[in-house]
């Protein structure tokens, strides 16, 4: 199980995940965001600025409880 240790901010809709092994993946969300459903909220850029860590690493979370695996990210990242 993968735990991200720090979320930094990045430019647009990007975020850089730094995991506890070193590995560092940075994410861009605005596909996700475009598409219709739950993460259209995120489009408001101080909802998705108020990204936080939680389950001690495993996950990252928005106000709006929306919330993604430390796994699913680095697997979108690095791949298998």
């Amino acid at each position: 199980m993968r735990r991200i240790r720090k979320i930094q901010r990045e430019e647009s809709f990007r975020l850089r995940l730094i995991y506890d092994d070193g590995s560092v993946a940075v994410v861009d969300f605005q596909d996700l965001i475009d598409r219709e459903g739950i993460f259209t909220a995120l489009k408001e850029p101080k909802m998705f600025s108020d990204v936080r860590l939680v389950e001690n690493g495993q996950s990252i979370q928005w106000p709006n409880e929306l919330t993604l695996s430390a796994d699913a990210l680095w697997l979108d990242a690095f791949g298998a």
